[in-house]
């Protein structure tokens, strides 16, 4: 996770985002259409290394809020985060067993999708490049 965390420093909050929404995209599409196993598997590895798109948004809370707002704003996103993972398997599997799995991947692209367009509004002079 160190090194992850240096090419946040290095490249940014916003090209780490992007990289990291962009892959999303690709492996949720993946595992939607893809019935190869060895290439789901490669899939899971891949979905498994982009945990940096969290390290790149702590980082960039870190920088844009306030001192004083810089607790609630993490433990806010904490609890959200613990919301969608009780909400989302109950919700998603009804969706699977009704409509397929299909659609949950789809789903997972199109919100990895919107996320990417959102990242671009993330402001690069906020940022600090650090070299490696």
């Amino acid at each position: 996770a160190a090194w992850m965390g240096r090419l946040v420093d290095r490249f940014g909050e916003r090209r780490m985002l992007t990289l990291s929404y962009s892959v999303l995209v690709f492996v949720f599409l993946g595992y939607a259409i893809v019935e190869h196993r060895p290439s789901l598997y490669a899939l899971y590895c891949l979905d498994n290394l982009i945990f940096f798109g969290g390290i790149a948004l702590t980082t960039y809370a870190h920088k844009i809020a306030p001192p004083d707002e810089l607790k609630p704003t993490l433990s806010m996103g904490v609890t959200m985060n613990h919301v969608a993972a009780v909400a989302a398997p109950l919700v998603g599997g009804y969706v699977w067993l009704f409509f397929g799995y299909e659609i949950i991947f789809i789903s997972g692209a199109l919100l990895a999708f919107v996320s990417l367009v959102v990242t671009q509004w993330v402001d690069p002079d906020k940022q600090r490049h650090i070299p490696i």
